[in-house]
C-alpha cells in the first residue's frame, strides 16, 4: 500500500493540471445560438441590392408566414387559471415642489416666493412657517 500512495497522488496531480489547462488555455470556439429561432437565408442576388424599404417588406412577409398554435386557449387547465392582480389607482407622484424643504406646504412656497420677488429660498419658508405658526 505504500508503493501505491505516491502513484496514486501523482495521477490525481496530473489529472487536475489537465483539467486546469484545458480550462484556462485551450481555445474553445464559440457557440453561436439563434436563441430557438431559424435563421432564412436571402437570395443569392438580393443581399445588399435591397432598400430599406423592400428589406423591411422582406420581413414582413416572412413574419407573416409564422402561425401559432391557439389550442391552449380551449384547455380546461387554461380557463381554471385565477387572476390574481389588482387594480393600481392613479396616484399623483411626489411632491408639487421636490426642492422645497420637508413640512411646507403650497401657501407657503408661493407666499414666499412673491414675497422674495420670485425667489423662493429655505429662510424665506421657514420664516413664514414661523411667523404662522405663532398666530
Amino acid at each position: 500500500m505504500s508503493k501505491l500512495k505516491p502513484i496514486i497522488i501523482i495521477v490525481i496531480i496530473v489529472v487536475i493540471g489537465f483539467f486546469v489547462y484545458s480550462y484556462f488555455f485551450v481555445n474553445k470556439a464559440p457557440v453561436q445560438s439563434t436563441g430557438g429561432l431559424s435563421q432564412t437565408n436571402v437570395a443569392a442576388g438580393s443581399g445588399s441590392d435591397l432598400t430599406p424599404d423592400q428589406s423591411f417588406v422582406t420581413q414582413l412577409a416572412t413574419i407573416d408566414t409564422i402561425s401559432l398554435k391557439d389550442d391552449i386557449f380551449n384547455d380546461p387547465v387554461f380557463a381554471s387559471l385565477v387572476d390574481f392582480s389588482r387594480e393600481l389607482v392613479p396616484q399623483t407622484p411626489g411632491r408639487p415642489n421636490p426642492f422645497a424643504p420637508l413640512g411646507s406646504n403650497d401657501a407657503n412656497i408661493s407666499a414666499s416666493s412673491s414675497a422674495n420677488g420670485g425667489v423662493t429660498s429655505a429662510s424665506a419658508t421657514s420664516t413664514k412657517t414661523a411667523t404662522s405658526t405663532k398666530k
